[in-house]
Formats: C-alpha cells, structure tokens, sequence
C-alpha cells in the first residue's frame, strides 16, 4: 500500500512538471505555454483539457458571425499564474450597443451591468445568466470627434471537472482613444463547473473616464459551482472618472448570491424584473459606494444586505429580509418607499432609510404654504406656520408632506423657493423590525435658507416585534428668518410586542422670528400619541375590538382584468378619466357568491390638467348590475361609485359604466364632483377553484371624537385569500354594519390582509355618516386593537336637480303658490333622503302636496315675532331618471313688510336624518312657544327663492 501511494505522488509530481513549448489546439487540448497569445471566437469543446499559460485572447467584435465572444467547453480548464483569457474593449465599439454612451462634449460611458457615467440608457441582460457584449462609450465631439473605449466581450466556460484560476479571466471596458470619449463597459463572463480553484482575479470592470469623460459601467459575471473553492478576486467595477461622472458597480452572481460592489466609487446600477428569477436569487450585497435602482414592484425572494451602499426603490419592493448596515442607505427614485419584507428587518446603526424633501414640491401639495414678503411653512398632519390645511390619515398615513411657500423680495425682484415636503415610508414585516438606525420623511429648508419650509411626510410601519434604540422621524423643517416653519407629518407604527426605546417624532418646525410649524400625528399601535390636527371632517375613534367568529372556507374564484377607457367626465370639472389594470376579483361560488374585491389605476384629464391616482374597493352583482364602492386616492382623493350595466337585457356582458367620483380633493382643489360615463372592455378571465378563504367578524364599540362625535358600534364581516400560491393572497374586502346617534347603515371596503398580522380596510360609508373610512386591525396585540379613522364627503347631492317655481312678487294678504321639481339625473339610487324648505321671512304657512312634516322656526324682526315655515318631505328613495314635483302655498303676513322689500327662502335636498337635525317633524297646529329659537340650524347650501313685496 505504501508503494501504491509513492506511485501516485510520483506520477502526479511528473505531470505537473510537464512544459509545453508548442501552441497545440486540436480536439483533445488546447494549451497556450507561456509567453505564446492565442486569438479565438466562437465555440470550442475539447475532450482532455485545456491548460492557459500564456494569453488567449478573443477576436474583437465587428457585427460578423461570432466575434466578441468565446465559449470553452472541456472536463478540466487551468489557468495558470502567468495565464490569461482576455475580453478586454472585445464588446461593443464606441458609440455602439444596448447600452452606448451619451456623445458630446463629454462622451459619456458605456453601460451593461452597471449604468455608464453620464448615460441615459440602462443596464440591460440577466444577472443570472449574461449572453451579451458590453456596450461602447460615447464620442468626445468638440473640435474634433474622438471615438470611445469598446466595451468588454463574453467569456463563457463550461467544465465539467475542475476549473482552477490562477492568472487572470478578464472582459473589461477601455477607455476612449488617446484618452478621448467616454469608456466602454465591462462585458460578460459566464462559467459553470464542477469545482472552482484558485486565487487569481476574474474582472468584468469599467474603463476609466479621462479627462471630463465618464467612465463605463461594470459588466456581468456569474459563476455556478457546487463547489467553490475560489479564494482570489471578482470585479465588475465601474470606471472612475477624472472630472466627469464614475460608472456604476455590475453585478456578480455566486451560486444564488448576488454582489454589487463599487469599490468606494459612487455609480449607478439598475435592477429589473425580468433579469432572474425569484427563486434564483437567495442573496444580494450591495456595497462600498454602489447605487442600486430597483424596478417597480421587483420582488427579491431572498435577502438584501446594504453596507455603505445606496438603494432606490421604485414605488414598491419585496424583500425576503434585509439588513441595512453602517452607511447603507435606502431612498426613493421618486417619491415614496414601499416595502414589504417577509423576514425579519434589521436597521444597524448608521443605516438610514430616508424620504426627506422627496413629496410635494415648493409650493406644491394640498397644504402648501403661501407665497409672501415671508413664505408660508407647508401643512401635513400639524399646519405649518402660516400654511395651508392639514390633511391625511391618522391611522394609516400615505400621503406626501407638502412644499413650502416662496420668499417674494419685491425689492430685488425676485421669488425665492420654500423647501419640498417629506416623502412616504412604508414598511410591512412579517417578522421582527429593529431599528437601530434612522427611519426619516422630514421636509426640508428653503432654497438658499429662504422660503416657507417643508412639512413631514408620512411613516407607516407594520410589524412582528418592534426593536432598537434608533429614531424614526417625519418632521417639518425649519424657517429661517421670518419664513413659517413646517407642519409635522403623520407617524402610525403597529406591531404585536415593543421593546423600541428609541425616539418617534412629528414634530413641527420652528422659525427665527415668523410662525412655527404645528406637530403633526403619531399613533403608536393604537394609541394616538400626538393628534396633530384632524382634517376637515375627520373622525377617529378610541382603540376598540372583539374578535367573534373566525373560519375559512374554501370556494372558487375568478379573476377578470377590466379597463374604463375614455370615460366621459362632467359635473365640477370636465373631461376625460381612463381607469386602468383593473382587476375584478369574485366569489364565484358559497354564501358570498357574486361578491369581491376590485383595485386599478386611473388617468383623469379636466380641464386640460393631467391627475392621476389609483383605486380599490368593493364589488357585488345584484340582479343586472355590478356596483362598485370605492375610494381614489393620489391627486383625486375621494370615494368612487360606478354602475355596470348589460349591453343588452340578459346578455351577461356588464360593459357600460356610469358613476360617481365624489373628490374632497383633486389636485390642489376641492370638493369636486365628476359624474362619469362610457364603456367597459374585458380581457382576460382566470378561475381559481379551490381558493381557501379566511372569514373573520368583528365587533367594534367605542366613540368617536372630531366632526362626528358619539357612539360607533359596528360589526365587520371581512374575506380575505388565505393561500399562499394565489397571486391576491390577502387580499379581500370587508363589509361593514354599524348604527351611530345619527342612524344604521352600512360600509364597503378593500380589505388587506398583511403577514404581520395587521388588516388593513378601506372604503366607503352609506348615508347617515357618508364618509370615507380607513381601519387598522391589529390582531397581534392583547386584546386585539380596532382603530377607525372617517372622513366626511361632500353631500350636496348634485346629481340630485332642483328647480323652483315662485311669484316674482307678493302683496299683503295674498296667498301664493309655489313649485319644487327634483330630478335624479344620476345613475345612482339615493335613499332616506328629504327636501326641505325653509320660508322667506313674512310668509305664513297654508298649504303642500303630498306627504310633509310642517315646522315653525323663529325670527325676531325689531323685537317682534316672526315665525318661518319650514316644510319635508321624505322620500325613502329617489331611482336614476325620477322625477317629483311638489307644490305648497304661502300667505303674505300683514304689518311686517317693507314696501319693495326683498325676501328670500331656500330649499335643501339632504339626507333625512340631516333633515331631522334642523328641521326636527312639529305640529303646525300645536302650540309653538315651546319650539322658539333664535335662528334655524340650516345646512350650507341650497336653492334660493328671491322675490319682492309690492302695495
């Protein structure tokens, strides 16, 4: 045996000192000694091995056949110390590829992985699996034109046994000719093998941009090994620059992990959807300098690690956990973060997730500050000073802080900017969220310290247990000199245990010697920590829940997408209103069946202004038609009622649309109504038949304070989809039951179920109440927490027309007829509704048509009574197209008018429980000193009856 293992050793020393003198490149081998280059493209498998000691280079690309790129496929691959395989500037030429530079004065750098310096094309290929060549730098015209750096090529291994590297694997950019233009990117490098040695280097980097240059972006490297012994270096730098704009980091993918790494060089990398799989992905590293933007709604199933590295998040992003460490930053590209993590959380110190200054511009926003000698400070949930109103939820804050007012010197001439309002922070955990670091979404200053500040943003946090002694921070800013500070912003955090003992804040901004901003809202699971200032109309109740029945149910369901194009708007403003990626989500079988859930987006135009928003709410068939109740929010912020209708009795085919979009804001306006109306189109029809369902009710008692103030009892009946395969897992809607002071009615929402145990609803609020209202459930706590957050709408019924009928003049004594005609020219049926009118002065009551309660309020005229005729009718229902005409006589008093004189009554269409807090039902024929008042309680608006008095 000990002969045997001498034999070996022996034989395996004797191999290896083998040198080869010869290029040989036949089917068994190719072997480049040292010293010997080597040129290829294409495709080469070799059956024995390959050994590199010298240079194999890649014939450069030039649009032909197969050149720019070399794959080698063999059982063993050696590259030695003193091996190469270089790719080097093989890609793309200047001014070439997917990803060219930008020419000009500055050539600008190739992009591929990473984004070129100075480029507007973005990176492009799969991270996973690179095929392409990377892309050339732009031309430096000014004088003359100098091409750029080519961009690397692709290098691709396959080795079934081992692959080891000691010497160098390169595909990396070049800089421009004599230094000129902008520098390629680096290209591709793609190897799979049965084990991975040695410690040499293997580079896909960007070339450097002389001069005002930019550099090129880092290429794409991957590597899939069961076995990776590697100890030496994998780069995909981008290039750096002398004076002009550095390339972004590429990507490295290692088994599942990705890196990107920049080496300290700030540049920019993007990541799309469509470059890897979910599933493919376990890790990704973003580090030292690299700035990673993530496409809308990219899903990582892994985890993400940032160390001292920025990410920017389009709108949305799915995480499997994250880690933010010592200088990593995350921010938005635009002007909100939202993430949902399906881990855990951790926020290290010195991490920061950050939305400051990134809402509602200067001057923008629906409480922006006014401009002025000194600039208003915007408002969000506390009024900045000087500023506009507050606005937003309480409980479930998602809107931008707003801009403050500009400085206008009107001695210099000149206007100068307030500071823009803090952007949105979402976060959904379903693990544990640490935070030791910086959550923040203040506003900001001023330009040049002038101007109005800035108010808060918004933060909005859901969690497993929440950790950490960091702060998490949406304040106003600042006003300098005598510009008003801004208003703070709104804080919710809910999460199922605390052991935070950082810092929270909503605070407001102070100012040198003008106004100070106002604290906004903070609600800390729950409890309502800081109020800030509820908005016009708001209500909240007092955290209150009882869990009742809780059972899923399996049934099938079926998806439909739907788009509203070109629906026609009148009513406030006209228009168009495009309602996109609709999907409409039904119960198609069970005791809920014709129910469900709908959300999209919507593209209004009116008036020639461009809004835009999104939408969810509550869908159920009844007989011939599928209502809709809703809420928009974005630039419309309001709730939305649509009817769909058959094309023809019976057909089943639901394509015509009419409705209501009720806005107590749209744009920086408010109280709009815009009455819609046109098609439907239906495209594509899914069925899940086994769909496992979670039904919970929900009992809810407890007051509410602000615009309606007095009990609130309801009962909630909620669906959600509890499957985790199903695209809508968790989502779903709740119906809701409830009585107040004022009456019983109903409410429809969307429900959204979260992994952290928290649902969130949001919806719309029948007549008595009629407002929007939003609710956080949160299961989590002992005992589970409700809070409810209303809004009220606008009921000025204008689809409800009146028209009134009235002598032009009276002359004492005479008795006079006069006239109502209601028409519903909506497509909605209105119920428990009322006209009321109230009398001009002088006029005593005779006779009405109809149903009607009589009601006497009271004037004094010169100290003398004089009683008003109130008159109501009721009518439980008034359907689209009907019409109603009521008709009443009025007899002219004596002795109490003026010659000439002008009188003047009104007539209100309300809902009847309004109707009865002003006009409360009273026999005319009873005595009437017990119901004297000074003044009839009247609504705000209605019609007027103008006439004169004549002898």
């Amino acid at each position: 045996m000990n002969h045997l293992k001498t034999y070996i050793f022996l034989l395996s020393f004797f191999t290896a000192s083998i040198a080869h003198t010869a290029i040989t490149d036949d089917t068994a081998n190719l072997i480049i000694p040292t010293g010997e280059a080597y040129t290829l493209d294409g495709t080469h498998s070799y059956s024995d091995f390959i050994q590199i000691d010298g240079t194999l280079y890649i014939t450069g690309y030039n649009g032909t056949g197969t050149t720019g790129m070399l794959e080698l496929i063999s059982s063993s691959i050696t590259v030695s110390s003193t091996g190469k395989i270089i790719a080097d500037g093989r890609g793309y030429p200047s001014g070439s590829g997917p990803g060219k530079g930008n020419d000009g004065y500055r050539g600008g750098g190739g992009s591929y992985g990473g984004q070129g310096g100075g480029s507007d094309l973005p990176t492009y290929d799969s991270i996973i699996n690179p095929i392409d060549l990377g892309s050339g730098g732009g031309y430096e015209i000014n004088s003359s034109s100098y091409p750029g750096g080519a961009g690397g090529g692709l290098i691709r291994l396959n080795v079934t046994g081992d692959l080891t590297i000691d010497g160098l694997i390169s595909a990396n950019g070049l800089v421009g000719n004599n230094y000129h233009g902008g520098s390629g990117s680096g290209g591709s490098i793609n190897i799979t093998t049965g084990r991975l040695c040695g410690s040499g280097a293997i580079k896909s980097d960007g070339g450097y941009g002389y001069n005002y240059n930019s550099g090129g972006g880092g290429g794409r490297i991957t590597i899939t090994t069961p076995h990776n012994l590697f100890t030496g270096a994998i780069t995909t730098y981008g290039g750096d620059s002398s004076y002009a704009y550095s390339g972004g980091a590429g990507t490295v993918f290692v088994n599942g992990i990705v890196t990107i790494d920049n080496n300290g060089i700030t540049g920019n990398t993007g990541v799309y959807g469509a470059g890897y799989n979910v599933s493919d992905i376990s890790q990704f590293i973003i580090r030292s300098g690299a700035i990673v933007d993530f496409s809308t709604s990219a899903i990582i199933g892994g985890a993400l690690e940032i160390t001292a590295a920025t990410v920017a998040v389009n709108d949305t992003l799915t995480i499997g956990m994250l880690s933010v460490n010592i200088g990593g930053v995350i921010s938005p590209k635009a002007h909100k973060i939202d993430l949902t993590i399906k881990g855990d959380m951790i926020l290290q110190p010195g991490g920061m997730i950050t939305a400051d200054g990134r809402g509602y511009p200067p001057g923008e926003g629906p409480g922006k500050g006014p401009d002025g000698i000194s600039g208003g400070g915007g408002s969000h949930g506390g009024a900045g000073g000087g500023g506009g109103p507050t606005y937003g939820s309480i409980i479930n804050p998602m809107d931008f802080g707003s801009g403050g007012g500009a400085r206008i010197d009107q001695n210099e001439n000149k206007i100068y900017p307030g500071g823009a309002g803090g952007g949105l922070i979402r976060l959904n955990v379903t693990g544990d969220l640490t935070v030791d670091g910086i959550i923040i979404a203040n506003g900001v200053v001023g330009d040049n310290y002038e101007g109005g500040a800035g108010s808060g943003g918004s933060i909005n946090i859901a969690g497993g247990a929440l950790n950490g002694s960091g702060a998490i921070r949406a304040n106003g800013n600042y006003g300098y000199a005598y510009n008003g500070g801004g208003g703070g912003g709104r804080i919710a955090v809910y999460y199922s245990q605390k052991m935070f003992t950082g810092s929270i804040s909503a605070g407001g901004g102070t100012s040198a010697w003008g106004l100070a901003g106002d604290h906004g809202s903070i609600v800390d699971n729950g409890a309502i920590i800081s109020g800030g200032a509820l908005g016009p109309g708001e209500s909240i109740t007092a955290p209150s829940q009882t869990l009742g029945n809780q059972r899923s149910l399996t049934e099938t369901i079926r998806a439909e997408n739907v788009s509203f194009d070109n629906l026609t708007a009148s009513g406030t403003f006209s228009g168009t209103v495009d309602f996109t990626q609709i999907v409409f989500v039904k119960i198609n079988s069970g005791a809920y069946a014709g129910k469900g859930f709908t959300r999209g987006l919507l593209n209004a135009t009116l008036e020639g202004k461009a809004y835009s928003g999104s939408f969810e709410g509550i869908i159920f068939v009844e007989s011939s038609t599928i209502s809709l109740k809703g809420v928009v929010s974005g630039d419309l912020h309001g709730s939305l009622e649509l009817e769909l209708t058959e094309s023809a009795p019976g057909n089943g085919v639901y394509n015509k649309v009419n409705g209501l979009i009720n806005c107590n804001r749209i744009g920086e306006s408010v109280l709009a109504k815009l009455y819609v109306s046109g098609d439907a189109s239906y495209s594509q029809t899914q069925d899940y038949p086994v769909t496992v369902l979670q039904l919970t009710q929900t009992a809810a008692q407890g007051n509410m304070t602000g615009d309606y103030a007095g009990p609130f009892n309801a009962i909630f009946t909620s669906l959600t989809i509890n499957d985790a395969a199903n695209p809508y897992n968790g989502e779903g809607f709740s119906i809701a039951s409830y009585s107040t002071n004022k009456g019983e009615a109903q409410g429809w929402t969307y429900a959204k179920r979260l992994e952290s145990g928290i649902m969130n609803i949001n919806g719309l609020l029948d007549y008595p109440l009629y407002a929007l209202m939003q609710g956080v459930f949160n299961s989590g706590t002992v005992p589970p927490r409700l809070l409810l957050d209303t809004e009220k709408l606008d009921n000025s019924l204008l689809a409800l027309k009146v028209k009134i009928f009235h002598p032009y003049g009276v002359s004492p004594g005479g008795t006079y007829s006069f006239g109502i005609e209601v028409v519903n020219q909506g497509t909605t049926t209105f119920q428990n509704m009322s006209v009321a009118l109230v009398a001009p002065p002088h006029m005593s009551f005779a006779s009405a048509s109809s149903t009607y309660t009589f009601h006497s309020s009271v004037y004094w005229t010169n100290d003398a009574y004089d009683p008003i005729p109130c008159i109501r009718w009721d009518f439980p229902q008034i359907v689209p197209g009907q019409v109603i005409n009521l008709s009443y006589e009025l007899k002219a008093r004596i002795g109490v008018m003026s010659n000439g004189e002008i009188m003047k009554g009104q007539v209100y269409i309300l809902p009847t429980q309004d109707a009865l807090d002003f006009l409360p039902g009273y026999d005319y024929e009873g005595p009437m000193d017990d119901d004297v008042i000074e003044d009839a309680d009247m609504p705000a608006i209605g019609r007027d009856i103008f006439f004169g008095s004549r002898y």
